[in-house]
Protein backbone atom coordinates (compact mmCIF):
# COMPACT_ATOMS: atom_id res chain seq x y z
CA UNK A 1 0.00 0.00 0.00
CA UNK A 2 0.87 3.56 -0.65
CA UNK A 3 0.48 7.03 -0.53
CA UNK A 4 -1.95 8.66 -3.39
CA UNK A 5 0.18 11.05 -5.48
CA UNK A 6 3.53 10.38 -3.29
CA UNK A 7 5.67 11.41 -6.97
CA UNK A 8 3.81 14.41 -7.25
CA UNK A 9 4.04 16.10 -4.17
CA UNK A 10 7.03 15.24 -2.54
CA UNK A 11 10.35 15.40 -4.32
CA UNK A 12 13.33 14.97 -2.86
CA UNK A 13 17.13 13.72 -3.79
CA UNK A 14 17.80 11.79 -0.53
CA UNK A 15 15.45 9.95 1.49
CA UNK A 16 14.16 10.09 4.37
CA UNK A 17 13.68 14.37 4.78
CA UNK A 18 13.63 16.06 8.03
CA UNK A 19 10.06 17.08 6.65
CA UNK A 20 7.56 16.54 4.09
CA UNK A 21 5.25 18.81 2.01
CA UNK A 22 1.75 19.35 3.44
CA UNK A 23 -0.21 21.72 0.80
CA UNK A 24 -2.50 24.67 1.95
CA UNK A 25 -5.13 23.37 -0.36
CA UNK A 26 -5.94 20.69 2.73
CA UNK A 27 -7.35 23.95 4.26
CA UNK A 28 -10.78 23.36 1.56
CA UNK A 29 -10.74 19.15 1.36
CA UNK A 30 -14.15 18.22 2.97
CA UNK A 31 -12.43 14.67 3.24
CA UNK A 32 -10.26 15.67 5.50
CA UNK A 33 -12.05 17.96 7.69
CA UNK A 34 -14.79 15.16 8.14
CA UNK A 35 -11.90 13.23 9.86
CA UNK A 36 -11.80 12.67 13.63
CA UNK A 37 -8.45 14.28 15.36
CA UNK A 38 -6.83 10.44 15.97
CA UNK A 39 -7.31 10.24 12.06
CA UNK A 40 -5.97 13.10 10.74
CA UNK A 41 -3.10 12.68 13.62
CA UNK A 42 -2.64 9.53 12.09
CA UNK A 43 -2.27 10.49 8.63
CA UNK A 44 0.39 13.01 8.85
CA UNK A 45 2.10 10.21 11.05
CA UNK A 46 1.76 7.79 8.13
CA UNK A 47 3.04 10.60 6.04
CA UNK A 48 6.38 11.04 7.40
CA UNK A 49 6.94 6.91 8.00
CA UNK A 50 6.12 6.66 4.22
CA UNK A 51 8.83 9.63 3.24
CA UNK A 52 11.10 7.26 4.90
CA UNK A 53 10.31 4.52 1.52
CA UNK A 54 14.34 4.58 0.04
CA UNK A 55 12.58 3.74 -3.42
CA UNK A 56 10.47 7.11 -3.10
CA UNK A 57 6.97 5.99 -3.82
CA UNK A 58 5.71 6.45 -0.73
CA UNK A 59 5.19 2.61 0.27
CA UNK A 60 4.33 2.50 3.71
CA UNK A 61 4.91 -0.74 5.83
CA UNK A 62 2.49 -3.84 6.55
CA UNK A 63 -0.26 -3.05 9.64
CA UNK A 64 1.98 -5.04 12.03
CA UNK A 65 4.86 -2.72 11.79
CA UNK A 66 2.39 0.11 11.26
CA UNK A 67 0.87 -0.55 14.51
CA UNK A 68 4.23 -0.21 16.13
CA UNK A 69 5.17 2.59 14.29
CA UNK A 70 1.98 4.65 15.57
CA UNK A 71 2.04 2.71 19.24
CA UNK A 72 -1.47 1.82 18.41
CA UNK A 73 -2.92 -2.26 18.25
CA UNK A 74 -3.44 -3.47 14.53
CA UNK A 75 -7.01 -3.93 14.61
CA UNK A 76 -6.82 -0.32 14.87
CA UNK A 77 -4.71 0.45 12.17
CA UNK A 78 -6.78 -1.74 10.27
CA UNK A 79 -9.88 0.62 10.77
CA UNK A 80 -7.57 3.69 10.13
CA UNK A 81 -6.97 2.33 6.78
CA UNK A 82 -9.90 2.16 5.68
CA UNK A 83 -10.77 5.82 7.23
CA UNK A 84 -7.53 7.11 4.99
CA UNK A 85 -8.62 5.28 1.85
CA UNK A 86 -8.80 8.22 -0.04
CA UNK A 87 -4.83 9.37 0.34
CA UNK A 88 -3.96 5.40 0.03
CA UNK A 89 -3.55 3.27 -2.84
CA UNK A 90 -2.52 -0.20 -3.38
CA UNK A 91 -1.60 -0.75 -7.20
CA UNK A 92 -0.80 1.39 -9.84
CA UNK A 93 -3.75 1.25 -11.99
CA UNK A 94 -5.71 3.26 -9.24
CA UNK A 95 -6.87 7.23 -10.43
CA UNK A 96 -5.14 9.16 -8.63
CA UNK A 97 -7.01 12.16 -7.07
CA UNK A 98 -6.79 15.88 -8.30
CA UNK A 99 -7.53 17.59 -5.26
CA UNK A 100 -4.11 19.24 -4.62
CA UNK A 101 -1.84 21.10 -6.92
CA UNK A 102 1.14 19.63 -8.60
CA UNK A 103 4.56 20.95 -7.89
CA UNK A 104 8.25 20.79 -10.59
CA UNK A 105 10.89 18.47 -8.29
CA UNK A 106 13.22 20.50 -5.82
CA UNK A 107 14.90 19.34 -3.33
CA UNK A 108 14.82 19.63 0.93
CA UNK A 109 15.14 23.55 0.53
CA UNK A 110 11.73 24.27 -0.59
CA UNK A 111 11.49 27.28 -2.77
CA UNK A 112 8.03 28.44 -4.65
CA UNK A 113 8.45 27.98 -8.03
CA UNK A 114 7.65 30.98 -10.92
CA UNK A 115 4.65 28.39 -12.51
CA UNK A 116 3.55 28.24 -9.10
CA UNK A 117 3.24 31.94 -8.66
CA UNK A 118 1.40 32.66 -12.00
CA UNK A 119 -0.88 30.17 -11.41
CA UNK A 120 -2.07 31.59 -8.07
CA UNK A 121 -2.06 34.99 -9.40
CA UNK A 122 -4.21 33.93 -12.39
CA UNK A 123 -6.29 32.26 -10.04
CA UNK A 124 -7.13 35.87 -8.30
CA UNK A 125 -7.32 37.27 -11.54
CA UNK A 126 -9.82 35.22 -12.83
CA UNK A 127 -11.73 34.86 -9.55
CA UNK A 128 -15.37 35.77 -9.32
CA UNK A 129 -15.89 38.84 -6.66
CA UNK A 130 -18.44 38.38 -3.98
CA UNK A 131 -22.08 39.71 -4.88
CA UNK A 132 -23.44 42.74 -3.33
CA UNK A 133 -26.15 41.12 -1.95
CA UNK A 134 -24.22 38.22 -0.17
CA UNK A 135 -22.62 38.61 2.95
CA UNK A 136 -18.93 37.51 2.76
CA UNK A 137 -19.44 34.23 5.20
CA UNK A 138 -21.96 32.79 2.95
CA UNK A 139 -19.85 33.68 -0.44
CA UNK A 140 -16.79 31.73 1.18
CA UNK A 141 -18.74 28.53 1.91
CA UNK A 142 -20.22 28.69 -1.18
CA UNK A 143 -16.57 28.97 -2.99
CA UNK A 144 -15.29 26.18 -0.32
CA UNK A 145 -17.94 24.01 -1.35
CA UNK A 146 -17.34 24.63 -5.27
CA UNK A 147 -14.09 23.44 -4.54
CA UNK A 148 -14.34 20.31 -2.56
CA UNK A 149 -17.11 19.61 -5.68
CA UNK A 150 -14.62 20.36 -8.15
CA UNK A 151 -16.78 22.63 -9.56
CA UNK A 152 -15.98 26.05 -10.86
CA UNK A 153 -17.00 29.48 -9.79
CA UNK A 154 -18.06 31.59 -12.82
CA UNK A 155 -20.34 35.04 -13.53
CA UNK A 156 -22.29 32.37 -15.41
CA UNK A 157 -22.83 30.19 -12.80
CA UNK A 158 -23.75 32.83 -10.07
CA UNK A 159 -26.23 34.40 -12.44
CA UNK A 160 -27.84 30.89 -13.21
CA UNK A 161 -28.46 30.92 -9.65
CA UNK A 162 -29.58 34.17 -9.02
CA UNK A 163 -32.49 33.23 -11.85
CA UNK A 164 -33.41 30.47 -10.51
CA UNK A 165 -33.89 31.97 -6.49
CA UNK A 166 -35.85 34.81 -8.24
CA UNK A 167 -38.27 31.79 -9.99
CA UNK A 168 -38.27 30.08 -6.14
CA UNK A 169 -38.99 33.73 -4.65
CA UNK A 170 -35.50 33.60 -2.40
CA UNK A 171 -32.73 35.55 -2.63
CA UNK A 172 -29.33 34.61 -3.90
CA UNK A 173 -27.70 33.88 -0.83
CA UNK A 174 -30.27 31.74 0.66
CA UNK A 175 -30.19 29.86 -2.63
CA UNK A 176 -26.50 29.73 -1.93
CA UNK A 177 -27.22 28.58 1.37
CA UNK A 178 -29.35 26.01 -0.24
CA UNK A 179 -26.25 24.78 -2.31
CA UNK A 180 -23.88 24.14 0.23
CA UNK A 181 -26.22 22.92 3.07
CA UNK A 182 -27.89 20.12 0.61
CA UNK A 183 -24.62 19.75 -1.26
CA UNK A 184 -25.98 20.17 -4.51
CA UNK A 185 -23.95 21.54 -7.58
CA UNK A 186 -26.09 24.07 -8.57
CA UNK A 187 -29.58 25.32 -7.84
CA UNK A 188 -33.32 24.91 -9.89
CA UNK A 189 -36.31 26.60 -8.63
CA UNK A 190 -38.09 23.14 -8.25
CA UNK A 191 -35.57 21.69 -6.25
CA UNK A 192 -36.49 24.30 -3.60
CA UNK A 193 -39.24 23.16 -1.32
CA UNK A 194 -39.74 26.35 1.55
CA UNK A 195 -41.30 24.58 4.80
CA UNK A 196 -44.85 24.65 5.27
CA UNK A 197 -46.09 25.39 8.32
CA UNK A 198 -49.04 23.97 9.79
CA UNK A 199 -52.25 26.58 9.71
CA UNK A 200 -53.31 25.04 13.03
CA UNK A 201 -52.35 27.09 16.27
CA UNK A 202 -50.68 24.76 18.78
CA UNK A 203 -52.29 24.47 21.71
CA UNK A 204 -51.23 26.08 24.88
CA UNK A 205 -50.36 24.20 28.21
CA UNK A 206 -53.73 25.63 29.59
CA UNK A 207 -55.86 23.88 26.62
CA UNK A 208 -54.06 20.78 27.13
CA UNK A 209 -54.72 20.74 30.93
CA UNK A 210 -58.29 21.59 30.33
CA UNK A 211 -58.73 18.82 27.50
CA UNK A 212 -57.28 16.13 29.91
CA UNK A 213 -59.54 16.98 32.53
CA UNK A 214 -62.66 16.86 30.31
CA UNK A 215 -61.90 13.73 28.85
CA UNK A 216 -61.01 12.68 32.19
CA UNK A 217 -64.63 13.29 33.22
CA UNK A 218 -66.38 11.48 29.57
CA UNK A 219 -67.16 15.32 28.69
CA UNK A 220 -65.43 15.16 25.39
CA UNK A 221 -64.35 12.03 23.13
CA UNK A 222 -61.14 11.12 23.65
CA UNK A 223 -59.52 11.86 20.11
CA UNK A 224 -56.34 13.86 19.79
CA UNK A 225 -58.02 17.32 19.20
CA UNK A 226 -59.22 20.30 21.12
CA UNK A 227 -62.79 20.83 21.09
CA UNK A 228 -63.25 24.41 21.94
CA UNK A 229 -67.05 24.58 21.72
CA UNK A 230 -67.69 21.60 24.04
CA UNK A 231 -64.82 22.15 26.85
CA UNK A 232 -66.27 25.59 26.19
CA UNK A 233 -69.54 24.22 27.52
CA UNK A 234 -67.63 22.23 30.12
CA UNK A 235 -66.23 25.44 31.92
CA UNK A 236 -69.50 27.39 31.70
Amino acid sequence: MRIKNWNKFQHFKDRRPPWIKLYRDILDDVDWHELDGDSAKALVAIWLIASEDEKQQGTIPDARTLAFRLRITESKVNQLLTKLSKWLIQDDNDVISSGYQVDLPETETETETETERKTETETKKNAVACPSDVSPDCWEAFITHRKAVKALVTDRVVNTIRNEADKAGISLEDALDEVVARGWKGFKSDWYKPQIRSEQPRKTQHQLNEEATARALGLIPKKDFYDVETTTRFLD
